[in-house]
């Protein structure tokens, strides 16, 4: 099996944390579980005042690879129901799916694929009856037309794809997904190479698009810079980003935060056990201040004690804080992530029978925090929450 890892894709973590190996590996075990999840929270039910909205993981795998000749299941893949049984099982009632513009949309302004379309419609339909929302995230770090042997391609908001075309592709999504309220659109995975000034004005491009489909989902919005928390207010984008507005007002602020020395995520360390609160508070005071809601996009740590407990840490002061964290979607899972250090998807089994594999340490301690779950959270710092 060729290595799925874009080039693009070497300065994250999964590129560092996966190899051939792991992907040989079977993702379910018939190994039975380390603990027996929460039953499943209610589609219908919202969760007890004081807890996250949404909780859930990001699940890889329909990014892989080069996306204009990559073959499904050889070079890309899509999860699977048996990982949305699973998650749904645990308490989650978010999914973020991983997705490459390119599979998407493979000519600029051009018609969505079909069999794109399908496989999506397939997850976002099963996810539904499942209780699960799903985030339709494009997975493209501010780019389009990548070459993912050099790690570039062509900027958003440049000549070449010009905001237009970023909001091309979300008005053709938001179109298809006009009559499904479990969708939500996350605008762009991780934009850093453009100022704030410039990713701000093909965003609220794409925002004005949507809304003028007539969709009123809520739309995930994030900053430059890999729109990192620990930098939201140290840098330009809480200024400017502050300054996005949504005719349909139903918008949160998607950042992303990891635990490790350079916020990347590509550690299997943790610098102390209270950083998550840490580099999550003035973005937090930011949004009080501001009134602005915010979803932390993507975080993770691995399974060591330490780690868990600054990852538990992170949990606690979301919910603590859930006046404008909505929520939390962890990465990730995935069919191939194999022995990623922060893979949550049950390990070494067969795909048919996920209750059975081994649960992993992080997934048991997001199924505590889990919406609707009557599962007691951990303590923070010798508090129960």
């Amino acid at each position: 099996m060729p290595n799925p890892f874009p080039t693009r894709h070497a300065r994250r973590r999964r590129s560092l944390a996966l190899g051939i190996a792991g992907l040989l590996l079977p993702l379910f075990a018939g190994v039975q579980s380390s603990a027996a999840p929460p039953a499943s929270a209610s589609a219908g039910a919202g969760p007890p005042a004081g807890h996250l909205q949404l909780l859930g993981v990001g699940l890889s795998g329909a990014e892989f690879n080069d996306p204009r000749t990559g073959v499904e299941n050889t070079d890309y893949i899509y999860p699977n129901t048996a990982e949305l049984d699973y998650y749904s099982s645990i308490g989650m009632n978010v999914m973020r799916l991983v997705l490459s513009w390119e599979r998407i949309q493979p000519i600029q302004d051009g018609p969505l694929d079909p069999h794109q379309l399908s496989r999506m419609d397939d997850l976002v339909n099963y996810g539904a009856a499942k209780g699960l929302k799903t985030v339709i995230d494009l997975h493209n770090y501010g780019y389009r037309d990548q070459d993912v042997s050099r790690h570039d391609g062509n900027l958003v908001g440049s000549p070449a794809s010009p905001d237009s075309a970023l909001a091309n592709v979300w008005s053709r999504l938001a179109t298809h997904y006009l009559k499904h309220p479990s969708v939500l659109f996350g605008l762009m995975n991780e934009p850093h190479v453009q100022t704030a000034t410039q990713w701000a004005s093909a965003a609220q491009a794409a925002i004005n698009a949507i809304r003028a489909t007539g969709a009123t989902q809520e739309i995930l919005v994030p900053g430059s810079y890999w729109t990192g928390a620990h930098s939201w207010t140290s840098s330009d984008n809480a200024t400017v980003m502050g300054r996005i507005t949504d005719p349909g007002h139903n918008m949160a602020f998607e950042l992303h935060q990891y635990l490790d020395s350079d916020n990347s995520g590509t550690h299997n360390t943790v610098v102390s056990p209270t950083i998550g609160p840490e580099r999550l508070a003035d973005a937090t005071a930011w949004a009080k201040a501001g009134g602005h809601r915010l979803i932390l996009g993507e975080f993770g740590a691995a399974s060591d004690s330490a780690s868990l407990t600054a990852l538990n840490n992170m949990l606690a002061y979301l919910q603590q804080h859930s006046d404008v964290w909505q929520g939390a979607i962890y990465f990730g899972g995935g069919p191939w992530m194999g022995t990623y250090m922060f893979n949550t998807d049950p390990v070494s089994g067969t795909n048919s029978d996920p209750a059975h594999g081994a649960q992993t340490p992080q997934a048991i301690l997001l199924s505590r925090y889990a919406p609707g779950s009557k599962a007691q959270p951990a303590r923070r710092n010798g508090q129960q929450q």
